[in-house]
């Protein structure tokens, strides 16, 4: 039976406080992080972001701290939120300034006057009949067996089939002018869609006394939102593996670590990756030019050597040469580098 590993960043008993920490925790030293999908439900596939993080201790705690006035403020707002959806409520005589300035950018709808909404709506649900129509087929062609829910949904929703052209257009004129509306709103950084979904929805489930474990979980999306907007400079999507293997890792023990690396007793490459890392040391650092294990990492990968190594395989390796002063390896904050003339006198021995 296959391992089950846990997932922090999914915890929920995690609050949106100390998920925000634990972001600000994975975040290794070259500002890589990797976080859970933000709404896996809409994915075909687990997945994660590989995010480039620009933040140090005192923005994580400003940011930290922001994200708790937010949270406050919602908070504040969600008592009042049947009455702020009114059109012709004035959420400043309502809230105050600084909550109604919260509502304004955070959480009033996206929606625009000028565009039908409700045929926005119509257009929304049959792509979502068709997206569900197409996972339960590749089960049928897997040869899976259906249930009676899946069985009764294919009936239901037969009709549901196609969107023509013009509703695809008008749909996608729909999702793109929201999309401008949330970025002049809180700016054009990355999540800036997600950000104001985020705090509509708990906004919204607050005022409806929704479940705490309803509502946490909410809370979490948009601490990861947040977090992304004011501190990320670039994300991708990557597989949900690479991050559940990285937790992985950071549960093992100091003992099972110890036998994940240790050398074959065949003469495999990768059992001679602490010589290819004291020779590329040696070749491409001195006093002046540090590596990072990111360098180390490209290196090792490309010809001649092309082995691949986790960061924590590399981390031990270099924590090994750096404890043996014959080798005269160093590091700072800037990288690992060798004292050129030790090296020499190394290899000529």
């Amino acid at each position: 039976m296959k391992k089950e590993i846990y997932d922090s960043m999914t915890d929920e008993k995690l609050s949106p406080f100390d998920f925000i920490t634990l972001m600000f925790e994975r975040t290794d030293e070259d500002g890589i992080l990797y976080v859970p999908d933000l709404y896996p439900e809409y994915s075909e596939e687990a997945v994660s972001y590989r995010c480039k993080m620009d933040w140090n201790l005192a923005k994580y705690e400003k940011t930290l701290e922001k994200f708790r006035r937010l949270y406050a403020s919602i908070e504040r707002c969600a008592a009042h939120y049947a009455a702020l959806e009114e059109s012709s409520a004035d959420a400043e005589a309502i809230l105050g300034r600084e909550d109604a300035e919260v509502w304004r950018t955070y959480i009033r709808s996206l929606t625009d006057a000028t565009f039908d909404s409700e045929r926005y709506d119509e257009i929304k649900e049959h792509l979502e009949s068709i997206e569900s129509t197409k996972q339960i087929a590749a089960k049928v062609a897997r040869g899976e067996p259906l249930d009676n829910y899946e069985k009764g949904y294919l009936a239901e929703n037969v009709d549901d089939l196609t969107v023509g052209e013009e509703d695809l257009k008008f749909y996608d004129e729909y999702c793109e002018r929201m999309f401008q509306n949330a970025k002049n709103r809180v700016g054009r950084n990355i999540c800036s869609y997600e950000l104001c979904i985020a705090a509509r929805r708990l906004c919204c489930l607050l005022s409806i006394r929704a479940p705490k474990l309803v509502n946490d979980n909410e809370a979490r999306f948009l601490a990861e939102a947040f977090v992304l907007h004011e501190c990320c400079v670039s994300r991708e999507i990557v597989g949900d593996s690479v991050r559940l293997r990285l937790e992985e890792l950071e549960q093992m023990s100091e003992e099972e670590l110890d036998e994940l690396y240790r050398p074959q007793r065949v003469n495999s490459r990768k059992s001679l990756a602490p010589l290819f890392v004291y020779e590329i040391l040696c070749r491409k650092s001195d006093s002046r030019h540090h590596l990072r294990q990111q360098e180390i990492l490209k290196e090792l990968a490309a010809y001649p050597y092309e082995i691949s190594l986790e960061r924590k395989a590399l981390g031990r390796i270099l924590h090994n040469l750096l404890d043996s002063s014959q080798y005269a390896v160093f590091s700072d904050k800037t990288g690992v580098w060798v004292d050129q003339e030790k090296c020499r006198e190394t290899i000529v021995k």
